[in-house]
């Protein structure tokens, strides 16, 4: 096996060591921007120094150590980080191979598998006993069936927008229909209401028809008296 056609085309390493790269750079920006300020920093207090009194340089100098300390803490545990992280990844790398490479051995009946890369001790080895193509390409089959399973489990756990807008109409579903409801209740009481004010008010006003004869009956003068 090609150890170096393995490293540049088994999507696993090249799609991890691409992330890991990545880590490492913005680690790298984000220390040498701290770096650029502390030496700001120290540039600002040189140009002041001579209106600045003991006290106010001596603040400034254990206030420029305590940040170049800090800054050296700093760059010293992500490196131990990018280290591990650089360690796990190589180890990762050498269990999914040697896993793959003992099925194979067990399904062909192979007792060594050797890798050859530039500059090792292999000099010459016949073309018909490499298999680098076909165990690149199974590991990579291997490797896209493992992210899809992945991709499943995460979906099962955190639905498209899609499924999200399905679970947020279904739940709003009921609230609408309890809000037509209510409504619907509301005005069916206001229109009782309605029609029994009517029925309040054609009776005050029939009571109004029947008051001027009353009245006037009233006010004659009852006979015999």
């Amino acid at each position: 096996i090609n150890a170096d056609s393995l490293l540049k085309q088994y999507n696993y390493f090249t799609e991890t060591k691409s992330v890991y790269e990545a880590k490492a750079e913005r680690a790298e920006k984000s220390l040498e921007e701290k770096a650029r300020k502390i030496e700001a920093e120290y540039m600002m207090y040189q140009q002041k120094a001579q209106t600045m009194t003991q006290d106010q340089l001596r603040n400034a100098e254990q206030s420029l150590m305590l940040k170049q300390q800090d800054l050296a803490k700093e760059k010293e545990k992500l490196t131990k980080q990018l280290i591990e992280e650089e360690d796990r990844l190589n180890k990762e790398l050498r269990e999914k191979v040697n896993a793959y490479m003992r099925k194979l051995s067990e399904k062909n009946g192979f007792d060594y598998v050797l890798s050859y890369q530039k500059g090792s001790t292999l000099i010459y080895g016949d073309p018909a006993f490499d298999i680098t193509t076909e165990v690149i390409n199974d590991l990579n089959k291997q490797y896209n069936e493992e992210k899809k399973e992945k991709k499943k489990k995460q979906n099962k756990f955190y639905p498209s927008q899609n499924e999200q807008h399905q679970v947020l109409s279904a739940s709003f579903h009921p609230l609408v229909s309890h809000s037509k409801l209510l409504v619907q209740h509301i005005l069916m009481q206001s229109m009782y209401h309605l029609i029994q004010w009517e029925t309040h008010l054609k009776l005050l006003l029939e009571i109004v028809d029947f008051l001027p004869p009353i009245l006037k009956a009233a006010q004659k003068p009852i006979e015999g008296l």
